[in-house]
């Protein structure tokens, strides 16, 4: 997984900030349009395919799943939330 990769997941991501930050849309909707499966994941996860998935790799696909997450509830990181109470 590469770094470039993870920029434009991000990108892709602040660009859908009023969807995110739009207090008519229910945090319910938000999730599943939520990128994480249909709008920012797969620019993550494209061509993931063809390379191994070690631990480091799959680390990074979690570590930015959360981020979506925290993203998405507005979380900061120096909140100390955890990642289940995320979930």
């Amino acid at each position: 997984m590469n770094l470039h990769r993870i920029a434009q997941t991000t990108a892709a991501l602040t660009k859908l900030k009023p969807i995110w930050n739009n207090k008519n849309i229910a945090i319910s909707s938000k999730i599943r349009l939520l990128v994480l499966r249909s709008l920012v994941m797969p620019i993550f996860l494209y061509a993931c395919e063809s390379s191994t998935l070690n631990a480091d790799t799959e680390r990074r696909i979690r570590t930015m799943g959360m981020g979506c997450y925290r993203r998405l509830l507005s979380i900061s990181h120096k909140e100390h939330i955890t990642n289940e109470e995320v979930r």
